[in-house]
């Protein structure tokens, strides 16, 4: 019970998802706002389609104006930054969060594509 809380703390309401779980939500529910939380050279090297560009130290600010009714897929390069991000985006108020276990390499290494600009 107390690590349930702790783990709570630290992690916020965000649930973890892998690259399957992430591709299933994403072709289920078009609605689905996909966050990228890399600096703005990994974001053009290659991202999910749709994707958000937003980097993981302006995500704290920018949630306070993000839809806390909206569902999110957040992600980074191997998933400590969208800890973070998910996290301050839950203490921001917004219920449903998910981060990408593994970001993008999981991603790619599960054969799923980005899209490059």
């Amino acid at each position: 019970m107390v690590l349930g809380r702790l783990l709570q703390r630290i992690f916020g309401g965000a649930k973890g998802i892998d690259a399957y779980g992430a591709k299933k939500l994403l072709a289920e529910n078009r609605d689905v706002i996909v966050v990228d939380v890399r600096q703005s050279g990994e974001y053009r090297g290659g991202h999910l389609a749709n994707a958000r560009h937003v980097p993981v130290g302006l995500v704290p600010q920018k949630a306070q104006r993000m839809d806390k009714d909206a569902t999110y897929l957040v992600y980074c390069l191997h998933g400590s930054r969208s800890s973070r991000a998910a996290s301050a985006m839950t203490r921001a108020g917004i219920k449903n969060v998910y981060k990408l276990q593994g970001g993008i390499t999981a991603w790619q290494r599960a054969g799923f594509p980005v899209v490059k600009k």
